[in-house]
């Protein structure tokens, strides 16, 4: 688990396990009025972005074009220069597929703060490429062809001899950035009428449709409604592995809804920020990148959990108070953008073109036989993320030569 450490003895041949570090908050932070607490805020994340300046090697930072990135970019910029250096370097990687692509943000960005904006794309043939390689880095599979886009942009920044980068990993699960937790904060308003007035203020101030917060808040605060809609998505696994699942993650993720700081640790300490950082950390390391996160900074994240959740959501718009510590240092289009894509692939671009290849690693896996009804699996209306997980699993069998019983 994160901040525990495993203990070997070597004179009888145990283990243990102890935790080093826990997440501590500041009860009288959560007392603080909101501009109070947008100050207190803005000063431990200037700090944390200042402190991961410190290198003597080139520092850049990745852009994405979200709000995340865009702050730790306009924190980073001016201290940058401040201190004798040209622009401060930051690389986008921009989709094929338009309705996800972000490359106007970042322009946006990038020329409101002076940086040096490097704009990579990759093609269909730069991730077949690298398919192997990605899989072979990351040693187990992974559910999404967005690893490849991280992947891309720190070997560009290895070419750019960018050996420390910063990003904005950690905003989202720090300060309930993610529409999914709609439905927590919803239940965490005191009388019906402002847990009302939440439900149409979140509506508004997002991209989701009153029917489809309401879609929301019964799937992912009810166990049964979610395992069961992922069992349906499943249904090609044979009735011995489905039928008698059960998750004790997504139960217990299910419950944390009730109570919005316990979903908070939740979502850090278990799912998905664990995961997400190993990802980063073996994309990083496999170009000898450094990577540093500001979000993830001790004193950020427990200054994060100890505002009170009114000002991470205020009136329905997630992040507020990230949104009000930026909002002189960004462009109004950047701080005060509804919609949030995340880190998006040219799934089906790059996909289609490997169908043929996809379809026949999937049939012949041992691995997948084990788990999979083959004849009732139709590849060509399954998809494509669950095809590409099916297909990844098989690939990752062929790479690593693994054995089924």
């Amino acid at each position: 688990m994160p901040a525990h450490n495993l203990i070997y003895n070597l004179k009888d041949n145990t283990t243990s396990t102890e935790c080093y570090f826990e997440i501590e908050t500041n009860l009288k932070i959560g007392q603080l009025n909101e501009i109070e607490t947008i100050k207190e805020y803005k000063t431990v994340f200037q700090r944390s972005v200042n402190l991961r300046m410190r290198s003597d090697v080139k520092v850049g930072t990745c852009l994405s074009g979200g709000m995340d990135s865009s702050a730790v970019a306009a924190f980073a910029s001016p201290f940058y220069q401040n201190n004798g250096a040209q622009q401060f370097t930051a690389i986008h990687a921009q989709t094929t597929e338009s309705k996800f692509d972000e490359s106007d943000k970042a322009r946006i960005v990038s020329q409101h703060c002076n940086l040096n904006l490097h704009i990579i794309q990759p093609t269909e043939k730069d991730f077949q490429d690298a398919l192997d390689e990605v899989i072979f880095t990351q040693e187990e599979p992974f559910g999404s062809p967005s690893v490849y886009l991280q992947y891309f942009v720190l070997k560009k920044a290895r070419e750019l001899k960018c050996l420390v980068m910063l990003d904005g990993q950690g905003g989202d699960e720090t300060l309930l950035g993610y529409e999914k937790y709609y439905p927590a904060y919803i239940i965490a308003q005191k009388g019906f009428l402002n847990k009302w007035r939440a439900y149409l203020k979140s509506s508004e101030n997002s991209t989701l449709s009153r029917k489809k917060l309401l879609s929301y808040f019964f799937y992912f605060t009810r166990y049964k409604i979610r395992l069961n809609h992922l069992k349906r998505r499943a249904c090609c696994i044979k009735p011995e592995f489905l039928d008698n699942y059960q998750s004790p993650e997504i139960k217990k993720l299910s419950s944390a809804y009730l109570d919005i700081d316990e979903l908070q640790r939740f979502e850090i300490g278990v799912l998905p920020l664990p995961e997400l950082l190993r990802y980063e950390d073996k994309n990083s390391m496999r170009h000898g990148i450094e990577t540093r996160l500001p979000f993830l900074d001790y004193q950020v994240l427990q200054t994060a959990l100890s505002i009170n959740h009114n000002f991470k959501i205020h009136n329905g718009w997630t992040k507020y108070v990230l949104r009000k510590t930026v909002q002189n240092l960004l462009p109004e289009s950047i701080v005060w953008r509804k919609n949030k894509f995340g880190f998006n692939a040219p799934e089906k671009s790059w996909l289609d073109q490997l169908d043929s290849q996809i379809n026949d690693e999937i049939r012949r896996s041992d691995i997948l036989k084990k788990f999979i009804i083959m004849d009732e699996l139709n590849l060509q209306k399954t998809d494509l993320r669950t095809k590409w997980r099916l297909f990844n699993l098989a690939r990752w069998q062929t790479i690593f030569h693994v054995k089924t019983n």
